[in-house]
C-alpha cells in the first residue's frame, strides 16, 4: 500500500485531536497536580483568608525583603518584596516541612526530652573536663553577639569556622597598619576577577546577578553558573590558583602607573620576588590557560578602575590556600584597596560583656570539654576533622540544628532548631556591600515543641533569662531604634560605611619567603583532579531542588561533571550512577556531560561533601586524592 504526505498530515491530525479529546493527558495533568499539592514537604494550607506580611528572608546575608503569603499561621507563598529573590528564598518557607528535618531530641539513637539534654549539658559545663564552647557555622549575625555575651557569662569560648565567604576581605584586613573589619563594594566596582569564587550564585544579593555593573573574569576549572554569567571565563587548573595571581602581579610590576602603588609593599620583598619569578608564560603552564589571557586580565583590571580581585573559595569546595588568598590581598593593596570599604561595627548594650572571637584553628587542640554547635540553616558545615582535634578526651557535644543528617554521627546530642518564620532568626553580614546589619525575620508560623534555637540555648546555659527576642530588641535600642514585639514583626536597622580603606602597612608574614609562594603555585598532580563544589541554599526544598535537577538549570547535589571527552575515556555514559572514594567515605554521584577543564571531575553536593575532603595544615579543605568511578 502506498502512503504519500497526505496521508501522513491526516493521521498526524487525527492523532493530535484524539489526544486533545482523550481524557488520558488532562488526567495526567490533574494527578501531577494534586500529588505536588501532597507531598510531604510542601505546607497545608488551610481554609481560610489569605493574608500578605512582609519579611526579610534570612538564609543568607542578602538579606533580601520578602512578601509571605499566608492563611491561618501556615505561610504558602514567599514573593520578592521590591528587588530580586534567589529560587532559595521562594522556596525558603518549605523548611518547615523537610523531609531531613529534625523534630525531636535525640541522644544518640534514642530520643529524650528537650530539658532532658539541656539539664545533661549544664552538668557537664559544671564539671569542666576542658573549656565549653560555642562553634557558630553562621557567624557575623547578631545571635552571635549572643552567643559571645552567653559564653562571657560561662568563661567559655567563641569559635568560628575558617573564613570561606568574606576571606579577601579578612586577608586585606590583615594587612592594614590600624585593623578594620572591611567588605568588598560591588556597586562601586567596574571589574572584578573572582578566582573560585561562586559570586553570582549565592555569595552577592542576587540582584547583582540580575544588574550586574562591572566587568567579571572568573577563573576556576568547571564552568560553574557564575562562569557561565561572567565577561569572560579562565578554564584554570585546581591548584593554580596562586600562579595565577602572582602572574598577575608579575604583569602590574611593570607598569609604569604602577610605580607609586609600589610604596605599599613595604615589607613584602619576597611576595615581589614571587610575582616577578611567575611571568604569564610560566603560569599559563602551570594553571593550563593562554599566556595572553592572563595578560589581558591583568590588562583588564587596570583599565576598568575601580577594580576587585577575590579568592575566597567554594562554600563546599573550601576556602583557597593562605597563600592564594594573600596573594589576593597583595593584588588589592596595588589597587589601593579600592574594591573595598570598612565596616561599621554592630552596636552593642552598654552593659554586654563579649566573649572574644576567634577561629576554630586558634583553639588549643585537645581543649574543648563541652563543645555546642550552631547549625542554623541548610549549607554551613566544616569537615569534621577540624573540630575533632580540638576536643578533649570524653568531650561531649550537642548539635543544635534544623536537620538529622549533618552531625548524626559525631554529636551526643542532636537538638532540633527552630527554622525561618517559627523564631525571630536573624541573617550574616553582607559579603557584597560594606555596611552593618541586623536583620531578624518575625515569628509568624507555630514552632514546634520541644525546639530551641542554639541561641537560646546557650543562654539557658549561662543563666541568662532574658529572651533571644529581648535581647535582639537590646541591640535594636543600642541602634537608636525602637523594636516593640521584634518577635512578632521582625526587625531590620543598618548602617552605611563612609570612607575609603587605611593605607596598607605590609603584604605578608615575614617567614614566607619566594619559595613558599612558588610551591604554593603548583597545581595539583592528580588526573583528573576531584574537585568540590555546591550551592550553600541546596537543601532549603527537595522541590526546589527537583525543578532544577529535571530542568537541568544547574548541577544538583551529588552530580559529577565531567567534559564528554573524559566521559569517555572512563569508560562512563552520562546519567549512570558512580561512586565517589575518598579516604573518609564513599558517595554516590549521578554523571553528567558538561563543560568543564578534560582533566577535572567536579563533584556538586551539599555541606555533608565536606565531611570526604582532607584538611590542609592552613585550615583549607580539598577533596585530594578521591576518584569517581563506576558503581
Amino acid at each position: 500500500m502506498k502512503i504519500d504526505r497526505r496521508d501522513v498530515l491526516s493521521l498526524a491530525g487525527g492523532a493530535a485531536a484524539g489526544l486533545a479529546v482523550s481524557p488520558l493527558p488532562w488526567r495526567l495533568l490533574g494527578d501531577t497536580a494534586i500529588w505536588s499539592q501532597n507531598w510531604h514537604w510542601m505546607p497545608r494550607v488551610p481554609r481560610g483568608a489569605i493574608e500578605e506580611r512582609e519579611a526579610r528572608c534570612t538564609l543568607c546575608p542578602s538579606a533580601c525583603p520578602v512578601k509571605l503569603r499566608m492563611t491561618n499561621g501556615i505561610v504558602h507563598g514567599v514573593a520578592p518584596n521590591g528587588g530580586a529573590l534567589c529560587p532559595a528564598g521562594f522556596a525558603a518557607h518549605h523548611l518547615a516541612w523537610h523531609p531531613l528535618r529534625l523534630r525531636e531530641c535525640r541522644r544518640k539513637d534514642q530520643a529524650v526530652p528537650l530539658e532532658e539534654a539541656l539539664s545533661s549539658l549544664r552538668a557537664a559545663v559544671a564539671q569542666r573536663r576542658g573549656a565549653v564552647a560555642v562553634l557558630d557555622l553562621a557567624p557575623g549575625r547578631a545571635s552571635s553577639l549572643l552567643h559571645r555575651r552567653h559564653m562571657a557569662a560561662l568563661g567559655g569560648a567563641y569559635l568560628m569556622p575558617p573564613r570561606i565567604e568574606g576571606g579577601t576581605a579578612h586577608a586585606v584586613e590583615a594587612l592594614l597598619e590600624k585593623r578594620r573589619a572591611l567588605a568588598a563594594d560591588l556597586a562601586s566596582v567596574k571589574a572584578v576577577l573572582s578566582v573560585s569564587t561562586p559570586l553570582l550564585d549565592g555569595w552577592a544579593a542576587p540582584s547583582s546577578a540580575v544588574e550586574r555593573g562591572f566587568r567579571l573574569i572568573q577563573a576556576e576549572p568547571h564552568r560553574s553558573r557564575t562562569a557561565g554569567l561572567a565577561d569572560e571565563w579562565l578554564p584554570v587548573k585546581p591548584g593554580s590558583e596562586t600562579a595565577l595571581l602572582l602572574a598577575v602581579g608579575h604583569c602590574w610590576l611593570k607598569r609604569p602607573e604602577m610605580a607609586q602603588q609600589l610604596e605599599r609593599l613595604k615589607g613584602a620583598e619576597a611576595w615581589r620576588q614571587a610575582a616577578e619569578a611567575m611571568p604569564p608564560q610560566r603560569a599559563a603552564e602551570l594553571a593550563g590557560i593562554e599566556a595572553a589571557r592572563i595578560e589581558a586580565a591583568a590588562a583588564d583590571l587596570l583599565g576598568h578602575r575601580p577594580s576587585l580581585v577575590l579568592a575566597d573559595g567554594d562554600p563546599v569546595g573550601g576556602p583557597l590556600s593562605r597563600e592564594a588568598r594573600a596573594a589576593a590581598a597583595a593584588l588589592n593593596i596595588l589597587l589601593g584597596a579600592e574594591g573595598f570599604r570598612p565596616v561599621p561595627p554592630l552596636p552593642l548594650p552598654k552593659d554586654w560583656t563579649l566573649a572574644e572571637a576567634q577561629s576554630l584553628e586558634e583553639a588549643g587542640d585537645g581543649s574543648i570539654g563541652v563543645l555546642i554547635i550552631d547549625e542554623p540553616w541548610p549549607g554551613v558545615s566544616v569537615p569534621w576533622q577540624l573540630v575533632e582535634k580540638k576536643l578533649a578526651r570524653g568531650a561531649v557535644v550537642a548539635a543544635v540544628t534544623w536537620n538529622r543528617a549533618q552531625f548524626a554521627r559525631h554529636a551526643e546530642w542532636l537538638i532540633p532548631a527552630p527554622v525561618w518564620l517559627e523564631a525571630p532568626l536573624d541573617a550574616a553580614q553582607p559579603h557584597d556591600a560594606p555596611r552593618a546589619q541586623i536583620a531578624v525575620a518575625p515569628a509568624v508560623m507555630a514552632r514546634p515543641k520541644d525546639t530551641i534555637s542554639a541561641a537560646e540555648a546557650t543562654a539557658r546555659l549561662a543563666g541568662v533569662e532574658m529572651t533571644a527576642a529581648d535581647e535582639f530588641a537590646a541591640l535594636a535600642q543600642a541602634a537608636g531604634s525602637e523594636a516593640a514585639q521584634i518577635g512578632d514583626n521582625g526587625f531590620y536597622w543598618s548602617s552605611e560605611a563612609k570612607g575609603a580603606a587605611p593605607a596598607a602597612a605590609r603584604i605578608a608574614p615575614e617567614q614566607w619567603t619566594a619559595e613558599t609562594w612558588l610551591r604554593a603555585a603548583a597545581p595539583s598532580a592528580a588526573s583528573p583532579a576531584v574537585v568540590a563544589f555546591g550551592w550553600r541554599q541546596a537543601a532549603v526544598s527537595p522541590m526546589l531542588g527537583k525543578l532544577w535537577q529535571e530542568s537541568e538549570l544547574r548541577e544538583g547535589p551529588q552530580q559529577a561533571v565531567l567534559h564528554p571527552d573524559l566521559l569517555r575515556r572512563q569508560g562512563m555514559e552520562e546519567g549512570v550512577l558512580a561512586r565517589l572514594m575518598s579516604p573518609r567515605g564513599a558517595w554516590p554521584v549521578r554523571v553528567r556531560a558538561a563543560e568543564t577543564r578534560p582533566d577535572v571531575i567536579a563533584v556538586c553536593g551539599g555541606p555533608s561533601l565536606a565531611l570526604a575532603c582532607e584538611v590542609r595544615p592552613d585550615g583549607a579543605w580539598t577533596l585530594g586524592e578521591a576518584k569517581v568511578v563506576k558503581s
